[in-house]
Order: structure tokens, then C-alpha cells, then sequence
């Protein structure tokens, strides 16, 4: 048994194109979980997921009228790309940060974004001990 996809309404584009408050209420019952399962089929971390989805909902909200229908799965297609690309943007804002730190992150060894936070995280902790021991030492 197969799951059944629903199939894009042409009406519920146009109505988020339009930006109706309904249709966003519509278009969340039927395709928030096409994203979240995108993102949990890449292996993001459950606490990523919900601030990249954020992330995800926005750029569609920002650019629906920019989409154009091509038929079957298409509008599934392009949740999925935005999702990829909002994760991406992610990655890449984390891994920057970590480097602008002076500290490199081997990405291609499947560091994710909670690797990279608790990297900060421990290098926020090392530099208040530091600060705190050189501080001992002054007096």
C-alpha cells in the first residue's frame, strides 16, 4: 500500500499567491510535513529541523508568486528544493562562523549544525575559563 501524495490544488497557488490567510492554514495541513520529512530523510538533527522549516516556510511565503506550476509533484519539488537550500544556507552560515573563529570543520565528515553549536558553545566556555584563570593570575 502505497501513501497517496495530494494532488496541488491551482486554486490553493493562486490563493497563497494572493497571500490569503486560509490558504496558508490550507497549505500547512497538506505540506508542511512533505518539508520536515525532506529535511529528516538528509539526517538534520530534530533541533535543526524546525528552525530550518522556519526558514523553509518563509522563502515560500517570500515567493510564491514567483512558482510556476509544470504539473504532477512539481510544487512538491520546488518545497523540497527550498528546504534543501534553506539547510544549506544553514550549514554553510555555521561552518563560516566556525572558520571566522579560526577553527575548521571537516563538513564532508557529516558535522551538522548541532556539532557546529556545540563547538561554539565549548569555545565560548574555554574563553571565560581562560579569561577567568588570567584574571587569578594577575592579582
Amino acid at each position: 500500500m502505497s501513501l497517496s501524495l495530494p494532488e496541488t490544488s491551482t486554486t490553493l497557488l493562486q490563493r497563497l499567491g494572493r497571500q490569503d490567510p486560509k490558504a496558508w492554514e490550507d497549505f500547512e495541513t497538506k505540506y508542511i510535513w512533505v518539508m520536515r520529512s525532506s529535511l529528516r530523510s538528509w539526517s538534520i538533527s530534530p533541533e535543526d529541523i524546525d528552525d530550518v522549516l522556519q526558514d523553509s516556510c518563509l522563502r515560500v511565503f517570500r515567493n510564491i508568486h514567483k512558482y510556476e506550476h509544470r504539473g504532477q509533484g512539481s510544487f512538491r519539488a520546488w518545497l523540497k528544493e527550498i528546504s534543501r537550500s534553506c539547510w544549506l544556507q544553514a550549514v554553510r552560515k555555521s561552518a563560516y562562523r566556525a572558520r571566522s573563529q579560526n577553527k575548521v570543520l571537516d563538513l564532508s565528515r557529516g558535522d551538522t549544525l548541532n556539532r557546529v553549536r556545540d563547538f561554539a558553545e565549548k569555545d565560548e566556555q574555554l574563553k571565560t575559563l581562560l579569561g577567568e584563570y588570567l584574571d587569578l593570575n594577575a592579582k
